[in-house]
């Protein structure tokens, strides 16, 4: 849910160099800025809060308890001990997608060390879905179709199955790069369809809006994006959220704001506190590998029917790699990732929609490989988990105890958060213990990420055994606010303008109206 796994904000700091003005931001504001802004910085090893390497071994050492090999089983085998039966899969590249809407910093570099105030976010901070309208038809025509006007957007291939509605690619220059207006929309064939499911919906709007309506294109992309921003409220957020933080932030009219101190002469920020920890929870729902439609399956392996999530292979059908065409027929099947679609090419015996795998502390082992961070030394900045450890200490995160007390609950227990095996198979479990005996920097003082993820493993069972169902209330917390004001300190969100929108799309009930609609919608209209 990162973007490009292993890529920072604007800067990381190598061992030995100092953090300095990283770690304190008295005003709290810019494009990133922080929630939190008098709570101190975790330290975990022989530093202070300016100097670094003393807890690099200590988060290098806890990554490495939360990996855990895991090659992935067929589509006719469930796997309740991984799979979180609450959240669909297609939830955890929905949620990329949103990511890539609000983020994005093209001068990130592992090399330099800046307070959060100098990171430039080159989005816009709202959900405004300029990943996929870029600068608009004036600024970036390249985009948009000349035949009509500029007003709808330049669409690839049919790349479906027989047997399913189209499935388009990306629209792609001579070199195959996806020409979008956010290229992290095109590093892997999940978040790329996504993309592509918004392009399609907003051509089918412009083509059942008649040519000479006022202000046509403006008037869709106003209709898209809030349906977009209703979907992340009310079918997101209300899946992958705490139950009462959502209905505390969302389900009695505009929300209130407790600790996201809007200024009126700055600009919205985004808070490191979101960025750098409690939405990184997404990486641990990624599963080993996935299926994206029935004919795929069987062209791949009958016997084994899931495609890597990504590898080093360069051969395009080996993986779900991105920054490349979407292979003949891999046009997904949505009924694979979300309930509710109608178009399928499921068979009898396949487990469709495919679970996520649980919010927890553990992390598929293909994330210690990054393949775009190949060749990188030393070795842990190729593992995800480490590189989103020592980014929450390069740029001076509290711990997720101080987190819990500034908003009023109780933080988990050390025996929680290191001792109770939650998830984890004996093994797993010592080796954890083992690191939170040996590095004394962790009592009573977790790592912001680690807090959000073991909350959520914790505390959300359901009366199972097995946690990691959706977040828990400090994770859910920090996400809603976030949420809540980015969509409220944007004049033209839903919120702000119409906050008792609701989905309008022909032959779909707004009551229940999720991403599954959307695509039936969209579906139905080819």
């Amino acid at each position: 849910m990162s973007s490009e796994h292993g890529r920072l904000l604007r800067g990381l700091p190598p061992t030995g160099v100092e953090v300095q003005d990283l770690v304190r931001s008295e005003s709290g504001f810019g494009r990133f800025g922080r929630m939190f802004p008098d709570l101190p910085v975790a330290v975990y090893g022989a530093d202070t809060q300016t100097t670094f390497p003393g807890s690099l071994e200590a988060l290098i050492a806890l990554a490495g308890s939360m990996l855990k090999a895991d090659p992935g089983a067929p589509i006719t085998e469930a796997e309740p001990e991984d799979e979180n039966p609450e959240i669909t899969a297609g939830y955890t590249y929905f949620g990329q997608f949103i990511d890539h809407d609000l983020t994005f910093d093209t001068a990130s570099s592992l090399d330099r060390v800046n307070d959060p105030r100098a990171v430039q976010d080159f989005r816009t901070s709202r959900f405004d879905l300029d990943s996929l309208y870029g600068k608009g038809p004036s600024d970036q025509p390249y985009l948009y179709r000349a035949a009509d006007g500029f007003c709808s957007l330049h669409q690839g291939e049919d790349k479906a199955p027989t047997g399913l509605p189209p499935r388009f690619d990306l629209a792609r220059n001579a070199d195959g790069r996806a020409m979008t207006g956010d290229p992290r929309n095109d590093e892997n064939k999940l978040v790329s369809q996504f993309h592509a499911l918004f392009t399609d919906f907003h051509n089918i709007l412009i083509g059942l809006t008649p040519q000479g309506t006022p202000d046509r294109f403006l008037k869709v992309q106003q209709q898209v994006r809030f349906h977009y921003q209703w979907l992340v409220v009310n079918d997101f957020l209300k899946t992958i959220l705490d139950r009462n933080v959502w209905a505390t932030y969302f389900s009695q009219g505009l929300p209130a704001l407790r600790f996201y101190r809007k200024e009126p002469e700055t600009y919205p920020f985004i808070p490191v506190e979101f960025a750098v920890a409690a939405y990184r929870f997404g990486h641990s729902m990624i599963r080993p590998s996935y299926s994206l439609n029935n004919p795929v399956l069987t062209d791949i392996d009958a016997k084994h029917p899931r495609i890597p999530v990504f590898s080093g292979d360069p051969e395009p059908r080996n993986n779900l790699n991105g920054f490349g065409p979407l292979p003949d027929f891999w046009g997904i099947d949505w009924s694979f990732f979300f309930a509710g679609v109608a178009a399928t090419s499921a068979l009898d015996g396949q487990i469709v929609p495919q679970p996520s795998y649980r919010i927890d502390s553990l992390l598929v082992g293909q994330l210690a490989e990054l393949p775009e961070m190949q060749g990188q030394t030393p070795d842990w900045r190729r593992s995800l988990a480490a590189r989103n450890l020592v980014r929450g200490r390069a740029l001076g995160l509290p711990s997720g105890q101080r987190v819990a007390l500034a908003i009023g609950e109780t933080p988990l227990s050390d025996d929680a958060l290191w001792r109770d095996p939650g998830n984890l198979d004996a093994a797993t479990a010592a080796k954890r213990l083992a690191v939170y005996d040996q590095f004394h920097g962790f009592k009573m003082n977790a790592p912001l990420w680690y807090y959000v993820l073991r909350e959520a493993e914790i505390t959300q069972k359901d009366g199972g055994s097995l946690g990691g169902h959706r977040l828990g209330v400090v994770g859910s917390t920090i996400v809603a606010e976030t949420f809540a004001a980015l969509l409220l300190n944007d004049q033209f969100s839903y919120l702000s303008v119409f906050p008792a929108f609701q989905p309008d799309l022909e032959g779909e009930d707004p009551a229940s109206f999720t991403i599954a609609s959307l695509i039936n919608f969209v579906d139905r209209h080819h």
